[in-house]
């Protein structure tokens, strides 16, 4: 199996197959990914016979009120985007695995998510 492998969005084809559902449950998604690609940023990606896992990271140091549980002012890693195509494989587990190690590794307080559920 590859390794996953850290790309710049500029590297990653909007139009890869793999896209296709992101773009179709969240408006906005190919304006977020090319301002990505735009500012130099990058993702962790997985390709075997294509794309099989994204996943983008970033650090944020706010705070949010407007939310139960309120978020206090402290630095967070950030699950921005994470998708893998299961297929009975530890694809997703591979994935969780480096989320944990780059949270432990740069000392983050705390993470959070952006996961919705339908």
């Amino acid at each position: 199996m590859n390794a996953i492998q850290r790309k710049k969005f500029e590297e990653l084809d909007l139009n890869n197959e793999f896209f296709d559902s992101l773009k179709a449950d969240y408006p906005g998604f190919e304006k977020w990914f090319l301002r990505k690609a735009e500012d130099e940023q990058s993702a962790y990606v997985l390709e075997d016979n294509g794309l099989q896992g994204f996943l983008y990271l970033k650090e944020e140091k706010e705070e949010d009120s407007s939310i139960t549980p309120h978020f206090e002012l402290k630095r967070r890693l950030k699950v921005g985007t994470f998708k893998v195509n299961a297929h009975g494989t530890k694809v997703g587990d591979r994935f969780i695995k480096l989320i944990i190690d780059e949270m432990y590794r740069k000392k983050y307080e705390s993470l959070c998510d952006n996961i919705r559920q339908t």
